[in-house]
């Protein structure tokens, strides 16, 4: 009896969107992981770049925006099938009275935010730097210890096969740091961040070279290599790197600006990253391992504080919707996206509608008329077409149509005429 490649592993597959100066980093962690899936008998972990971007961040000393080049990859893989149909689900970090720190995809990870370093299966409570969450074939999730894995599952070394999964979905993490282990100030480290992007920009510049947004370099680039805090407290070359900075008093209010922010995130935050960023922020010293996370908090400060203006606006904008019922609708796509539904899968898009008394957005179906080769349409474009409108229970400003038709555009996303 021949043995497949299904009946034995089962598929990994993660789409990732990243900065494009880091695509050579996340190349490097995919052939090193790739060493371990030889071993493993495992084929190697693949990617294809699907599409390229560019997003918007402001950094200290500029006064403009400016645009970073983003890649996204679609990563796949395989990994050996766990004893007893179980399935790796994510890892537990937990960091004392700090809080938990959540590893992986999964959003029913985030119940272990404010869990103990507990083991079901040998029912006892101490001190774990790490515990495992398994799915079993019915989806009931369970924690085990790290070292008690080997005894739970009855495999001979369950921790390659759970830390190769582990690593693969940390693939685009970027909170390494290859000064080896060490602990670092936390506030010390959001000063030197500010100094430097004040001092140094966002991009680099060759010889003689304008600086180019292709170039741009996050700061954690420049912070990773620097060698941390031993411990036993000796000081370091991130010490004498912080007396040298010549730091000013803005550095100090901007670094300490956005510890006060991290550490004001609520507890029962949804998104994973930012729970994260907020247990790591909590401590007064972190894990040098966490040095690229924390130094994020700037960029995620400015996108939250954008975001709340952008709704503050657009809640002052906002009107409710004039009419239900079969009407002609002109407005522009702000979004489209595949959605799954009983009848297969169905392209949607949301539309915002521009009158004098203010704006509205309906969500619906993308007209067969803009969805072909011939007439297709995308983000940015006004549209115009029939549909039968009715608003939404929850919010005036907002509602669905359905059965659109005598669909075509009027610009597209770069404002040329259509017609």
């Amino acid at each position: 009896m021949t043995i497949t490649l299904d009946e034995t592993t089962a598929p990994l597959v993660r789409e990732v969107t990243i900065d494009l100066v880091d695509l050579s980093t996340i190349k490097a962690r995919i052939k090193k992981l790739n060493r371990r899936a030889v071993r493993l008998g495992l084929p190697e972990i693949t990617f294809v770049e699907i599409a390229h971007a560019e997003r918007r961040h402001v950094g200290y000393g500029l006064e403009v925006s400016i645009k970073v080049p983003t890649v996204t990859l679609v990563i796949t893989g395989r990994t050996p099938k766990l004893p007893g149909g179980w399935k790796f689900l994510g890892s537990i970090e937990h960091l004392g009275e700090a809080g938990n720190l959540v590893h992986g995809d999964d959003d029913r990870l985030s119940a272990w935010r404010t869990a103990g370093p507990d083991c079901s299966h040998c029912a006892s409570t101490r001190s774990r730097k790490k515990t495992v969450i398994l799915e079993d074939k019915n989806s009931a999730l369970i924690q085990v210890g790290s070292t008690c894995l080997k005894d739970f599952l009855g495999h001979n070394d369950p921790i390659a096969i759970v830390d190769f999964e582990a690593d693969f979905y940390d693939l685009d993490e970027f909170d390494g740091n290859s000064g080896g282990n060490g602990f670092v100030e936390t506030l010390r480290l959001l000063v030197i961040a500010a100094a430097s992007i004040r001092a140094n920009g966002w991009a680099a510049k060759s010889s003689g070279a304008e600086a180019t947004t292709a170039a741009v370099v996050e700061v954690a680039c420049r912070i990773r290599s620097l060698p941390v805090t031993g411990r036993n407290g000796e000081e370091s070359s991130l010490s004498v790197h912080f007396k040298r900075m010549n730091v000013t008093d803005e550095d100090v209010k901007r670094a300490e600006t956005v510890l006060a922010w991290v550490r004001a995130i609520p507890q029962n935050e949804a998104n994973n990253y930012l729970a994260n960023l907020r247990v790591i922020g909590s401590q007064d010293v972190i894990d040098a391992k966490h040095i690229g996370t924390l130094i994020s908090a700037e960029s995620a400060m400015v996108r939250a504080v954008e975001a709340e203006a952008a709704r503050a606006d657009a809640d002052a904008n906002k009107c409710a919707i004039p009419e239900v019922g079969r009407i002609v609708i002109t407005g522009e796509i702000l979004r489209m996206k595949y959605t799954d539904t009983p009848y297969g899968e169905t392209h949607k898009m949301l539309v915002q509608v521009t009158t004098d008394a203010g704006v509205y957005k309906l969500w619906g179906s993308v007209p067969s008329a803009l969805d072909g080769e011939v007439g297709f349409a995308e983000q940015g474009d006004t549209v115009t077409f029939t549909a039968t409108v009715e608003r939404s229970h929850n919010d005036e400003a907002f509602g669905f149509f359905k059965r659109p038709s005598k669909a075509s555009k009027v610009t597209t996303n770069n404002n040329e005429g259509d017609n």
